[in-house]
C-alpha cells in the first residue's frame, strides 16, 4: 500500500498519512478563517459573524479529535495525541495569557493524560473481543505492570527509525522544518508582514509544528504524519510570501 497521503495506508481508522493532512489542514484552515473574518469590514463578513468563530472552532476540533481517537472509529492513539497537542498549543496562543515553554508543555501533557484516561476507560467498558489496541494495552499493563509497555515502545521506535532511514518523507519533513525555521527564526520583511497581518494563522502554524513533532515522537510511522502535517502550513505560507513578493514588484 505504501506511504501515500492519497492512499492512507491503514486497515481501519484514519492512517498516519491522512492524519497529518487533517492535523495541518484543520488548524491552518481554522486560524486562516479567524484572520479573514477579523480583517473584513462588518458589512462584508458574510454569514459568519466573528463571534461565532471561536465556538465553531472548538466544536470542529473536538469532532476531529473524536473521529481519530475513539476506539469504535479506529483508535489512532498516536494521532489522537498529536491532534490534542496541536489544538491545545494553538488554544494556549489564543488564551491571551503568556505561558512559558515549560507551562505549555505541562498543560499539554496534562491534557494528553486526561485524553488517554478517558479513551482507556471507554475502551475497557467494551466487550473484550471488540476492544482496540488501547484497551488491550491497558489490560496488559494491569496484569503485567509497566514493564509490558517496553516492547510496545521499542517496536514503535524501531519502526520509526527504519522509516526515517528509508522513506522519502524524511527528506520532505526536513525540508519543511528548514523552511519554517527560515520563515520564523530569521524573518524578512515579507514574512514579518504576514505575521502581523495574519496573527491567527501564525499561531496555527506553530500549533501544527508542535503537533507534527509530537506525531513523529509517538507514532510508529510518525515521520509520515509529521511530514504531511506540515504540508498545508508550509505550502500556504510559501504561496502567501510569493504573492506578496509578486504584488510588491508590480
Amino acid at each position: 500500500m505504501g506511504f501515500s497521503p492519497v492512499g492512507g495506508a491503514r486497515y481501519y481508522g484514519i492512517g498516519n498519512e491522512y492524519l497529518g493532512v487533517l492535523l495541518g489542514g484543520s488548524v491552518t484552515g481554522i486560524t486562516f478563517l479567524w484572520d479573514l473574518t477579523g480583517r473584513r469590514a462588518p458589512a462584508s463578513r458574510g454569514k459568519i459573524h466573528p463571534c461565532l468563530i471561536p465556538p465553531i472552532s472548538v466544536i470542529l476540533f473536538l469532532l476531529w479529535l473524536y473521529a481519530v481517537a475513539v476506539p469504535w472509529h479506529g483508535a489512532n492513539l498516536g494521532g489522537a495525541i498529536a491532534l490534542a497537542v496541536t489544538y491545545l498549543v494553538t488554544g494556549f496562543s489564543f488564551s491571551g495569557r503568556r505561558f512559558s515553554v515549560r507551562q505549555r508543555f505541562l498543560l499539554a501533557l496534562a491534557g494528553v493524560a486526561a485524553l488517554l484516561f478517558l479513551l482507556g476507560v471507554a475502551d475497557l467498558l467494551r466487550a473484550p473481543e471488540v476492544q482496540s489496541h488501547l484497551g488491550l494495552l491497558v489490560t496488559l499493563l494491569r496484569v503485567e505492570g509497566p514493564a509490558a509497555a517496553v516492547p510496545v515502545i521499542w517496536r514503535k521506535l524501531k519502526m520509526n527509525l527504519t522509516l526515517i532511514e528509508y522513506t522519502v518523507w524524511s527528506r520532505v519533513f526536513l525540508t519543511f522544518l528548514i523552511v519554517l525555521a527560515v520563515l520564523f527564526l530569521r524573518p524578512g520583511g515579507k514574512t514579518a508582514g504576514i505575521d502581523r497581518r495574519f496573527p491567527a494563522l501564525a499561531k496555527g502554524v506553530r500549533g501544527a509544528l508542535a503537533g507534527s513533532i509530537t506525531a513523529l515522537a509517538v507514532n510508529d510511522s510518525g515521520i509520515v504524519a509529521a511530514a504531511t502535517g506540515l504540508l498545508f502550513p508550509v505550502v500556504l505560507l510559501t504561496m502567501m510570501i510569493l504573492e506578496e513578493y509578486a504584488y510588491s514588484q508590480n
